[in-house]
């Protein structure tokens, strides 16, 4: 299936355009590019299907270097970086242009994976005894009394339906009314503001998954150059510029994304066996240690000693990030 001829534009040889004024700056020139600010002259205000349609075209034209970057980047371990770096670009997609694109993607994807699991039932019924006693403790801190369905008013739900099959995100409606009964009998205003952010988030958890994950695709971009600042600290002797670094950086953020894509991706379609999860972190691992002994060029042992180290403190970074996260979606919604 050949995605680019259905799109692509047939133009005019250049020698044959009217010489026309660049809008941007002036300029006046024959082409299609402004030789002085490098604008396109393509225009937007005309019909959406031609604007699709150009936008298609603009795509697809270099399909093969966008998908034979993403080939290089699953399958060659810092293959990319010491390409770019090489000053061998051209045939390849710029490494932020593929940060961005697999960010969108990934967090597109995880937001409707989120948005699958609050439909899907959860049984939180006791499994043993212990776990019976903590039902019974908790049933008695939510009140053994009924919670009125505030929507529904000729539909009452009781505590204990916490504990049944059904739809996470009912359960998670159970326990806003239940926190709303409590914040009605509560006077300290302290206590009523905790109370009134644990009910509103509770009460709408798609709005809490979303700023989560506009906060983490923040805090991941931000990463980019925490692990160069990383890299550039454990590779000092080497003497290499912090750009070398970001840009190894930036392939290696990619790689986890891409790996996470097709990972969530799958997730959609099937229910994943837990090993698969496990075999993708170890593969990952593999890589980044198999990225960093062939682009800094080191021996084995001291590349593995470097990858334990570095790997400990990025992780540290990314706890500490993940913590940050967590706190403010949860504070600002």
């Amino acid at each position: 299936m050949n995605l680019k001829g259905w799109f692509k534009r047939e133009r005019l040889p250049i020698e044959e355009l009217e010489p026309h004024d660049c809008p941007n700056c002036g300029t006046t020139f024959q082409g299609y590019y402004c030789p002085n600010c490098g604008q396109s002259d393509t225009e937007f205000d005309r019909p959406f299907g031609f604007v699709f349609y150009n936008f298609m075209g603009d795509f697809f034209a270099f399909d093969s270097r966008f998908f034979q970057t993403f080939r290089y980047l699953l399958l060659k371990p810092g293959f990319l970086t010491s390409e770019f770096l090489e000053g061998r670009r051209q045939r390849y997609a710029p490494p932020f242009r593929i940060f961005i694109f697999l960010s969108f993607v990934l967090f597109l994807l995880l937001q409707l994976l989120t948005g699958r699991v609050l439909k899907d039932d959860v049984d939180w019924s006791p499994k043993n005894e212990e776990q019976l006693v903590a039902v019974d403790s908790l049933s008695r801190q939510l009140g053994d009394h009924v919670v009125s369905d505030t929507v529904n008013q000729s539909s009452d739900i009781k505590a204990d339906s916490l504990f049944t099959n059904g739809p996470l995100e009912s359960k998670l409606q159970i326990l806003a009314r239940s926190v709303d009964q409590k914040l009605q009998e509560e006077t300290d205003p302290e206590e009523q503001e905790s109370l009134l952010r644990m009910k509103y988030n509770l009460s709408s958890p798609r709005a809490l998954t979303n700023t989560f994950l506009k906060y983490l695709s923040w805090a991941f971009f931000l990463m980019l150059p925490v692990l160069a600042v990383l890299l550039s600290g454990f590779y000092w002797r080497r003497k290499l510029h912090f750009i070398r670094h970001l840009v190894f950086s930036v392939h290696i953020h990619s790689f986890v994304f891409l790996l996470n894509i097709l990972l969530v991706a799958l997730s959609l379609i099937w229910h994943l066996p837990g090993w698969i999860f496990g075999l993708s972190i170890l593969g990952g691992n593999v890589y980044i240690y198999m990225a960093l002994k062939r682009f800094y060029g080191q021996g084995y042992l001291k590349t593995f000693v470097k990858f334990l180290m570095l790997g400990g403190v990025y992780i540290l970074c990314v706890s500490t990030a993940i913590v940050w996260v967590i706190y403010n979606a949860y504070m600002n919604l």
